[in-house]
């Protein structure tokens, strides 16, 4: 009976040790995973630092962007763009693009053929063709990144696809679309 009784204890000592190993190892993989969770949320929210009204979008006269006379004379290719925001080119107006956080909606067009963009949320890659006789320009293709898109991400990406040609004004890169009625106003960043 006593020697039943050893065995016994022992087994309810083996098997609190395997529950208690088994917890142990739950709670690190729990602990990993909300770790992981964790960085991808804040990586997703990175861009999306907001104004206090989150819901009236931002629309300006083009008379209200800044004129600097240097951003003609800038090159399309290996200028660090910032998006401004969405402009109509009948009414002279741009709707301002939201989240409005610098690391949020930048292109670079290489030399090369290639471009690196970063959307409301991803970081992208892709190739573009250019024609600096008649100002066109078209994106051939585009990857990278696929997080849900926040705020003005999703029209952003759909826009850049449908850009045909450029224009470098005293306000900026213009990029085209819809037959120039539309059109993407960049600013150069760290000029």
């Amino acid at each position: 009976a006593r020697r039943q009784r050893q065995m016994c204890i022992r087994d309810r000592q083996s098997i609190i040790k395997k529950r208690i190993i088994m917890k142990t190892i739950f709670l690190k993989i729990l602990f990993r995973f909300m770790l992981l969770i964790s960085v991808l949320l804040g990586l997703a929210m990175g861009c999306t630092k907001e104004s206090k009204d989150q819901n009236i979008p931002q629309i300006l006269s083009l008379n209200e962007i800044p004129v600097i006379i240097n951003y003609e004379q800038l090159s399309l290719i290996n200028t660090d763009w910032k998006l401004i925001g969405f402009g109509l080119a009948a009414e002279s107006t741009i709707r301002i693009a939201e989240p409005k956080n610098e690391s949020c909606y930048r292109l670079i067009l290489k030399s090369d053929g290639t471009f690196t963009e970063q959307t409301s949320t991803n970081s992208k890659k892709g190739k573009y063709e250019v024609n600096m006789q008649n100002s066109a320009l078209k994106i051939l293709s585009s990857e990278g990144t696929e997080i849900n898109e926040l705020y003005d991400g999703k029209i952003y990406v759909e826009t850049m696809l449908k850009i045909e040609s450029f224009s470098i004004t005293e306000r900026g890169l213009a990029l085209y679309y819809n037959n120039k009625t539309h059109y993407l106003l960049f600013k150069p960043i760290g000029i």
